[in-house]
């Protein structure tokens, strides 16, 4: 069993060469296997990132891993001439003070495991590194002793050894991935100057907790303010929700986490986000770092939370306080097991051994405490029944609201396993408490003590594989394996091979790309261009499709014809939605129904219909691939207004990126936008066909200063002062005024002087034209959605062409052509002749009711609105995109 632990991190620049990045990993790999550790070492593939690891071993197999990092950095002649003495000197020097414990109660180091081990560090050593030399020095590990059970066992820190490489080695989703190194190593605090800081904290300070809420739930600083986060990634997040209220009100912020490299990143945002008026600093080494200094004399109370078998490490030998409380009975209790965590999100949840035996719920989904079970089995059908009926109501005090979408889903899921459980079974069980019997989420074995394979995740593909060849052998293995299919790797080959099913999400993804390479929606912009008029429109021919629509709770209750002509255009015409029903075209939960039914909460509806999709310019669209370096390959598209950006909705052939790969012969949904760009507006979108480099630039895009954009309009009006507008120059003006959404199904977003999201935009004048129109520069702060459209409305100059915040439609395509060649009628004739596949199809009825004004090319269909630049800082590199200017700046 190991002995010791230890932690470490560095942030310093590796390789963003995936083939190099592999080969270092292959040299890691083959020294830690040699040393016999176990843990985890990730490797940042970034000139931002680094590396973050633990690792636990024998004491000796530990200190030569240090000697081989130690070493590393060392000059090419030093390491050239190592030899044993050298790896030997090092360990002398160092071996000394390795631990946090007494010093009788250190190991020594083992003369025949040092004499085993050394030749292995020098393989190491003299190994052609494949990226820059650098030095983790002894201070930067943190080491600790893994202290036998009170029964005299030691505990199995890791289960095996895992080295990746990755993006980012503190994960967060590309948000905080382009803060360069050099300011993770400002603000940093000894454990005795944070120390001396609390001891003098007044309320002009404020201390965060930048650990996850499942962490601070056992240990934390007194009067420490906890972001309640469940991972690290939703930190940006709270941060930019909290800037301007308690954050920007104080003069100093204290930050901590558990080891100190996530506040290493985490500080600098906050840096950032306040400006320099407030100082930031964060403890070095964290937490660790500080119970070694003060253990539990110091201000840390409770157990400091590691990511390894032994959970949580208290503050003092004997044990120290205990701050966490039993979910269920609010005992103090401070032990996290596999077993217990909540029934629908799958944290782990803090629960005494006496309350064990059940189902629990966290903090954040206690609301669904009573009415969302994982086990059915064993329930009376009335209480079951309960359970439906209770989370029929729930679903509608979430009905409305973004921030309500993930956990909607999440209860409509429960409620179709409700149904189909309901349906499926007699409901005569005899409640005998079997679905509250106590089972391990991960392997599905009641009699799991929760240490198994599936707590760590690690090797989780090679562990079901194995286990589908054990099932396969007897008939109560095949039982099992039933079971497990719900937690398999839905990636694994060999899981494909056995007829295991896939990945829901890559099923629905499957079928997308199948579905419009059959009615063959990629393709070049020419492919379905239309001369109407003399102007060219790209139209699509109708292709079959199934529509489906979930009845929400307000609409429970209407007759299936009010419903439909109310909600779909498609569908104006009661005596065609009649037949339609009559003749099966329309179903409800999968059957046919009559004409009086009465829809109901839930319900599913599908239609066949011939897709007409709406209508977009046929411009020719410029598209540069450009090599970034460091970064990736990106496509710098100039998308004419008009044309969505992604395939949504009603788009799917007539959008961007689908045009752009029929133009370059990609691949089917291979390319994904680095960012979002109004179908009204024209412009400059950047888009790739690698995730990561589609992650840098959108984490660019949401970092406060990381990129500057600058835009072209044509705007109309007079520009007034006014509160939020003040003037910065001559023809020169900053609207700095909040917006918030106020129509969801429109996407209208207006002024919010309470709440709203914080954004500013100049506009500059560039040229004032005979018509009262001004050809504007317009530099947005930040890219909220509609963020130039609101302001320049407010601002009493609103942008031609976008009836939706006011403006007029002097010149725009929309109506011009509209009125003088009556291009509409034109663009219908085409849309008619081409007749689709299915004889009672209600858009092909309706075609002309089919369609908003902006789907036909007309009014608010186009703006002018151009994306012109896009320059993103990243440290003291810019990286500039540009594409050409719109026709109507040189008119």
């Amino acid at each position: 069993m190991p002995t010791h632990i230890i932690l470490f991190y560095k942030y310093t620049p590796l390789s963003t060469d995936t083939i190099k990045m592999e080969e270092y990993k292959s040299l890691l790999l083959t020294l830690t296997k040699a040393l016999h550790l176990r843990g985890r070492l990730l490797l940042g593939r970034s000139l931002n990132e680094g590396l973050n690891g633990t690792f636990s071993g024998s004491y000796t197999a530990l200190l030569c891993y240090e000697a081989a990092m130690g070493l590393e950095g060392s000059s090419n002649e030093k390491v050239s001439e190592a030899n044993e003495e050298t790896v030997t000197e090092y360990i002398r020097d160092h071996a000394v003070a390795s631990t946090s414990t007494a010093a009788s109660d250190r190991d020594a180091v083992d003369p025949a495991l040092l004499s085993a081990y050394t030749p292995h560090v020098l393989a190491f050593l003299k190994s052609p590194l494949p990226v820059p030399n650098f030095t983790i020095p002894h201070a930067g590990f943190k080491w600790s002793k893994n202290i036998p059970s009170p029964s005299g066992e030691l505990s199995q820190v890791f289960p095996d050894l895992f080295i990746k490489v990755v993006n980012e080695i503190i994960g967060t989703g590309g948000l905080l991935e382009s803060i360069p190194i050099q300011e993770t190593g400002r603000g940093l605090l000894s454990p005795s100057d944070f120390h001396s800081q609390l001891s003098n904290m007044d309320s002009s300070t404020l201390l965060i907790d930048c650990r996850n809420d499942k962490e601070v739930q056992i240990g934390t600083f007194s009067d420490a303010v906890n972001p309640k986060t469940k991972t690290y990634n939703q930190f940006p997040t709270w941060v930019d929700k909290n800037k301007s209220t308690i954050l920007s009100s104080k003069k100093k912020i204290l930050m901590y986490c558990t080891g100190g490299i996530r506040c290493e990143k985490a500080s600098a945002y906050v840096r950032s986000a306040v400006g320099e008026g407030t100082e930031v600093y964060h403890l070095k080494g964290g937490v660790h770092r500080y119970l070694e200094e003060y253990g539990s004399g110091g201000y840390f109370k409770g157990k400091n939370f590691v990511f390894d078998g032994r959970q949580g490490v208290p503050a003092g030998e004997e044990g120290g306080e205990v701050v966490g409380k039993c979910r269920v009975c609010e005992k103090g209790w401070d032990t996290f097991t596999a077993k217990n965590v909540c029934t629908v999100c799958r944290e782990q949840v803090l629960i005494c051994d006496a309350c064990e035996g059940g189902e629990y719920w966290c903090e954040e989904h206690d609301d669904l405490k009573g009415i969302y079970y994982t086990r059915l089995e064993g329930r009376e059908r009335k209480e079951l029944e309960g359970m439906e009926e209770g989370l029929k109501e729930y679903l509608k005090t979430i009905a409305v609201g973004k921030e309500f979408k993930s956990r909607r889903r999440t209860v409509m899921k429960q409620l179709d396993k409700l149904s189909t459980y309901l349906t499926s079974t007699s409901g005569d069980a005899d409640g005998d408490g079997g679905g509250n019997s106590s089972f391990c989420r991960s392997c599905n074995d009641v009699k799991c003590d929760g240490k198994c394979w599936g707590y760590f995740g690690l090797n989780r593909k090679k562990k079901l594989s194995e286990e589908a060849e054990q099932a396969e052998e007897t008939e109560e293995g095949n039982s099992k394996r039933r079971k497990k299919v719900k937690v398999n790797n839905y990636n694994d080959e060999n899981s494909k091979k056995k007829g295991q099913k896939k990945d829901p999400k890559t099923v629905k993804r499957e079928e997308e790309i199948q579905f419009m390479k059959d009615n063959a929606l990629v393709a070049p912009m020419e492919a379905y261009s239309h001369n109407v008029n003399g102007t060219k429109v790209r139209i699509i021919p109708p292709y079959l499709n199934t529509v489906t629509c979930v009845v929400k709770p307000k609409n429970a209750g209407l007759n299936i014809v009010d419903y439909l002509t109310s909600y779909f255009i498609s569908c104006k015409d009661p005596e065609d939605v009649n037949n339609s029903i009559s003749n099966g075209g329309i179903k409800v939960n999968g059957r046919t129904i009559g004409v009086d039914y009465e829809v109901k909460f839930n319900d599913i509806i599908k239609r066949e219909i011939c897709v007409h999709e709406p209508l977009i310019k046929a411009d020719p669209i410029s598209i540069l691939r450009r090599s970034v370096e460091g970064v990736g390959e990106v496509y710098c598209v100039n998308k004419p207004a008009s044309v969505p950006t992604h395939p949504a909705g009603q788009y799917l052939g007539n959008s961007l990126t689908s045009v752009v790969e029929g133009e370059l012969g990609l691949e089917v949904k291979s390319l994904k936008p680095c960012h979002r760009l109004d179908k009204a507006t024209s412009g400059l979108v950047l888009m790739s066909t690698e995730r990561s480099v589609v992650n840098k630039f959108n984490g660019l895009m949401t970092g406060e200063g990381k990129v500057q954009k600058t835009y072209y309009a044509l705007l109309k009006g007079a520009p007034e002062i006014k509160k939020g507008v003040q003037a910065v120059g001559k023809d020169c003006w900053e609207v700095d005024v909040n917006i918030e959404l106020k129509d969801a199904q429109s996407g209208l977003r207006g002024v919010a002087w309470e709440g709203g999201k914080e954004c500013r935009t100049r506009f500059e004048v560039l040229e004032r034209l005979e018509d009262g129109t001004m050809k504007v520069l317009c530099l947005p702060r930040e890219g909220r959605g509609h963020q130039i459209r609101v302001h320049a409305s407010y601002l009493g100059a609103p942008i031609v062409g976008d009836v939706l915040y006011g403006g007029d439609m002097c010149g725009v395509f929309g109506v011009g052509v509209a009125k003088e060649g009556n291009f509409r009628q034109g663009c219908l004739g085409i849309m008619r002749e081409m007749k689709g596949k299915l004889e009672d199809c209600l858009v092909c009825k309706n075609i002309e009711q089919s369609f908003k004004e902006d789907q036909l090319l007309g009014p608010g269909s186009e703006i002018r609105l151009h994306a012109w630049r896009y320059q993103f800082k990243e440290g003291s590199k810019v990286i500039d995109f540009e594409v050409g200017k719109p026709s109507w700046m040189d008119c």
